[in-house]
Order: C-alpha cells, then sequence, then structure tokens
C-alpha cells in the first residue's frame, strides 16, 4: 500500500470507530486478542483460522509495548498482509521489509488520526512521538 493509502485507511478506521484503543478496535473489527507468553525478543504476531483474525501479543511486555504491538499487528492485517510475521522486539525501529514499515506507518497515522494539520503545526517530529507515545526511531518513516 501507499503512505496515502495507508493514511486514508487508518484516518477512515479513527473516524467510524472513534477510538485510540487497539482492544476496542479489535473488537470493532471482529479480532480476537491472545494475550501469552513469548521469548522477550517477541512483541507479537497475527494469524488467521477458520476466518477468524487473532491477534496474540507477548504479555511479558509493558502496556504500552502491548499496545503499540495490537496497534502493528491490526496494520498488518489491515493493510492485507497474508504472511505471518511475527513482531521483534530488535526489529522495530530497523526493519528493511515492506509489509513491517507499513504496519508501522499505520501505528503512526491511525495516533495522529484525531489531531488537524494545525495541531501538529510548528512541532518537530520527535515532540509528535512523545506526543502519540510512540518510539522517536519511527517518525523516520515520514
Amino acid at each position: 500500500m501507499t503512505r496515502d493509502e495507508i493514511n486514508q485507511v487508518a484516518t477512515d478506521l479513527y473516524k467510524k470507530y472513534n477510538t485510540l484503543d487497539p482492544y476496542k478496535l479489535c473488537k470493532e473489527l471482529g479480532y480476537e486478542v491472545i494475550h501469552e507468553d513469548m521469548p522477550s525478543r517477541l512483541r507479537g504476531y497475527t494469524n488467521e483460522i477458520k476466518r477468524i483474525r487473532f491477534i496474540h501479543l507477548n504479555n511479558l511486555k509493558s502496556e504500552l509495548e502491548q499496545y503499540i504491538s495490537c496497534l502493528h499487528e491490526i496494520g498488518h492485517n489491515v493493510c492485507k498482509h497474508d504472511d505471518n510475521i511475527i513482531f521483534h522486539s530488535g526489529t522495530t525501529l530497523h526493519v528493511t521489509s515492506k509489509e513491517e514499515n507499513e504496519a508501522n506507518l499505520f501505528i503512526i497515522y491511525y495516533l495522529l488520526a484525531p489531531y488537524t494539520p494545525m495541531d501538529l503545526h510548528g512541532l518537530t517530529k520527535e515532540q509528535i512521538a512523545d506526543m502519540i507515545g510512540i518510539e522517536k526511531e519511527l517518525m523516520r518513516l515520514l
């Protein structure tokens, strides 16, 4: 997907469901969220069984990491990624995969959806990252 398409999908989802809570969004989209123990290097993954989408999150991670990981996995689903891509802690900031970059862009655009360009005027990428609660390094995608 293009950046504009990802932005449009993220904005449309926010407008339709009026929530930044990824767990509420999962419920609205019909995704089942499973919190489970995983190796520390893993944040989460998504899969589908009998047309039911599952998002698996590492419950050993912080609430914020699980929140961001959930949005990342939603990004894979709404960007129509067919692969069962496992979200590794070590690859979040330095991904080269097109699918991983798209899922990370979804996080940014979704969390920016409530804001107008005027709200963001004059802010640096680092300030915006702090405002929406994401790692500053993800802003390199914009």
